[in-house]
């Protein structure tokens, strides 16, 4: 059984979080409330409005639905 890991909130906290529990190769669902957050994540790979000197692992995928 796989085990499904979601962070909800993109602020420095959260990202940090998000970050973290990457590190066991696990996918982690990202929850964001802006949409243009989530689109420059997706673009860019970065949280530029919490973290912009951080490349976030591939395996985060940012969502706001």
């Amino acid at each position: 059984m796989s085990t499904r890991i979601a962070v909800i909130g993109g602020g420095s906290w959260g990202t940090a979080i998000a970050v973290n529990l990457t590190r066991n190769e696990q996918p982690v669902k990202f929850y964001l409330r802006r949409e243009e957050q989530v689109e420059s994540i997706k673009k860019n790979g970065v949280n530029r409005d919490y973290f912009p000197q951080h490349r976030l692992p591939e395996i985060i995928e940012p969502t706001n639905l």
